[in-house]
């Protein structure tokens, strides 16, 4: 069994989006929703969703559009390392299923897929508009 969480914590003015999400998932031999044990991560030199010692508020420090494009950076990051651990495959050929998270919103979370939609080679025009969709 693989157990994630995530709870947010923010100012009183905005608990409204406060939130926690759990989702436990049990692994098995022919399970119907298989586990790729393929991984990467990216560390990158950036002044970006982060707390400097002494910070006064729960909530990290981000910057908008520098914090869009610094997910997006890593997620480019991400996306080689994977298609290179896959012998030249992408990832979303090897997956049904794709998750992503950010606090910033669906919309980042839609332009992250949709940015690997268009770097898979792959992928036609109209499998690419049916993914989108």
């Amino acid at each position: 069994i693989a157990v994630a969480t995530d709870i947010s914590e923010a100012h009183p003015a905005t608990i409204a989006f406060v939130g926690s999400a759990t989702t436990a998932t049990l692994f098995f031999p022919d399970a119907p929703l298989p586990h790729h044990s393929q991984r990467a991560s990216c560390v990158m030199h950036r002044y970006d969703f982060c707390k400097p010692v002494g910070w006064h508020d729960m909530a990290p420090v981000t910057d908008g559009k520098y914090s869009v494009e610094c997910y997006l950076d890593a997620l480019d990051a991400c996306y080689a390392t994977l298609r290179q651990k896959l012998n030249g495959r992408g990832p979303l050929e090897v997956t049904d299923y794709n998750v992503f998270h950010t606090g910033g919103g669906y919309h980042i979370v839609r332009k992250a897929f949709e940015r690997l939609v268009r770097n898979e080679k792959k992928v036609t025009p109209q499998e690419r508009d049916q993914l989108v969709a």
